[in-house]
């Protein structure tokens, strides 16, 4: 019997890249040109904004279908489509953007891509102060990240992670979008702010996937429950850094070793995949 087409669907965050958005493998484009084939597509499954996304996939070499904003939006072959409604989540950008300035005149208000901005910045000459920084790539979600500058250099803020979130909910409840939302998401280890409608997972755009790539194994390359796929027909695989619950869903063979974290715990799991 012909082996089924692979179609290896990997999250970004704490898995391709740690908390310094890097990979931690200086071959990993090489890693996917090698292990990418007709027979094995590679693509991301993330919390992150198309775009930044699709930017992710063309520095890696990935070929293979992009989900963005948990299940929100799919991309593959110049095709984007959008299974969340845009609309409220444009209304709430433009009202947070004009509230924390009027609000909070002290706070920096910076709109951008936080990723490439939090990652490429090096020394700001400015004085110390407080910084807001709203993710503009965003389409069916809401996100903002809280630094401080301190001597020259951009650190997490979660004081002002508390202060400006509490803010940004009162907005929401002003427009009566709540009942609309899952629970926010706010997340210290990154210092940001995440809103997402309700019911929103990584898994909402399967269905979908599976309609494209009907002939294919999927497998999903995450770190914790949050890559967790309800469908008993995708398998699971572990980086190394996963957490203990993660890794329980997964097979032994698709759960990298202890030391292989992030991008080198997707390099070792690419390379057993393709002997499957």
């Amino acid at each position: 019997m012909a082996k089924k087409r692979k179609l290896v669907l990997c999250d970004v965050d704490k898995t391709i890249v740690g908390v310094d958005y890097k990979p931690n493998s200086p071959d990993f484009f090489d890693s996917i040109l090698s292990f990418q084939s007709d027979d094995m597509l590679i693509g991301l499954n993330s919390d992150s904004p198309m775009l930044r996304m699709q930017q992710w996939a063309t520095d890696f070499g990935m070929r293979g279908p992009i989900i963005s904003e948990l299940g929100g939006v799919i991309s593959y072959q110049g095709k984007t489509i959008f299974l969340r409604d845009n609309d409220p989540w444009s209304k709430l950008f433009s009202l947070v953007v004009n509230r924390i300035r009027l609000a909070f005149p002290e706070i920096r208000l910076l709109i951008c891509d936080p990723t490439a901005f939090v990652r490429d910045v090096g020394e700001i000459d400015s004085p110390d102060s407080d910084w807001v920084i709203l993710n503009s790539l965003r389409m069916v979600s809401f996100a903002c990240l809280f630094r401080k500058l301190v001597d020259r250099r951009l650190v997490i803020n979660n004081d002002l992670s508390e202060l400006v979130s509490k803010f940004v909910l009162s907005i929401v409840d002003e427009i009566g979008m709540r009942p609309y939302l899952s629970q926010p998401d706010i997340n210290h280890d990154y210092g940001i702010m995440i809103l997402h409608e309700k019911g929103a997972s990584k898994s909402w755009a399967i269905d979908d996937i599976k309609r494209m790539f009907p002939d294919s194994q999927i497998y999903m390359i995450g770190d914790s429950m949050g890559d967790f796929m309800a469908d008993e027909s995708i398998l699971q695989c572990a980086v190394g850094n996963a957490s203990a619950e993660y890794k329980s869903h997964c097979q032994p063979e698709l759960v990298a070793p202890a030391n292989k974290e992030f991008t080198r715990g997707v390099e070792h799991l690419l390379a057993r995949i393709a002997k499957i």
